[in-house]
């Protein structure tokens, strides 16, 4: 699992209480990430990227968090655009955003939307 998609589904986890592992699966993520530079990409494992950032996406909609599910999106989106799924990804990143009716301020639905060219 990449570093960001760990980061973000340790996080979830340990969260929302789940256990020890949790938090470790974080801080491993987070020395991972840290090792990058703190730059994520899909690098030349494209796959192996969109597959942990879909985990991201899944665990938050499991656990029913619009704002991670919202951040996941917001990693994922380009990643499948990148990948030639530009449908799916901005049918998963529109669904997301049209679940908000406030917080249209916040960074990751500023993000949203730029990345669907709304207004």
């Amino acid at each position: 699992m990449l570093a960001m998609g760990q980061v973000m589904h340790g996080w979830s986890r340990a969260f929302h209480g789940h256990d020890a592992a949790a938090v470790d699966e974080l801080a491993e993520g987070i020395a991972r990430w840290r090792s990058t530079g703190a730059r994520l990409t899909a690098g030349t494992c494209p796959d192996e990227h969109q597959s942990a950032l879909r985990a991201a996406f899944d665990s938050a909609t499991e656990l029913e968090s619009p704002s991670l599910r919202l951040r996941a999106a917001n990693a994922l989106s380009p990643a499948l655009r990148d990948a030639g799924k530009s449908h799916e990804a901005r049918d998963l990143l529109g669904d997301v955003y049209a679940a908000f009716n406030e917080g249209f301020g916040t960074a990751d639905l500023v993000a949203a939307r730029a990345e669907l060219g709304l207004r």
